[in-house]
């Protein structure tokens, strides 16, 4: 089971932007570092990452000699990103006014996502309030 956090943007007015974001490492910011943190608009991520490689850099040229050493720095160095990427993307997400409203456990993000709904359907019918379309329960196609 992972833990997803929610995130609520109110700037939509009656469709309520909700983003959730998983806890944990980020593989994709693993592997595609830059790419990842300019799609999602990560600037700090972006901004710790460039300054880490030209460190890392600087290290390949005075320590040109010893390879392995540089390679495990490198890797070590793309995990501590890879472990903080998603936290950095909750802070630029803060910035850009969502709040956290949430916490799910799911097995996927859709998964996650569903219980988060379904969670939140159900406190809007006990209280009588109205449900903004952006949070009707669609059904799944084929339903009966």
């Amino acid at each position: 089971m992972r833990v997803y956090t929610v995130h609520e943007n109110p700037a939509y007015g009656d469709e309520r932007r909700i983003v959730l974001v998983k806890e944990g490492f980020c593989w994709p910011a693993f592997f595609f570092t830059i790419v990842w943190a300019i799609y999602r608009r990560v600037w700090l991520g972006l901004g710790v990452y460039l300054i880490g490689l030209v460190v890392l850099a600087t290290l390949e040229a005075i320590f040109a000699s010893n390879q392995v050493t540089i390679f495990a720095l490198n890797i070590a160095f793309a995990a501590y990103v890879a472990a903080e990427a998603n936290e950095w993307r909750r802070r630029s997400m803060a910035k850009r006014g969502y709040t956290e409203v949430s916490v799910v456990i799911g097995e996927t993000l859709d998964d996650a996502e569903r219980r988060y709904f379904e969670k939140e359907f159900e406190a809007r019918a006990k209280t009588g309030s109205p449900t903004p379309p952006a949070m009707e329960l669609a059904e799944p196609a084929g339903a009966l």
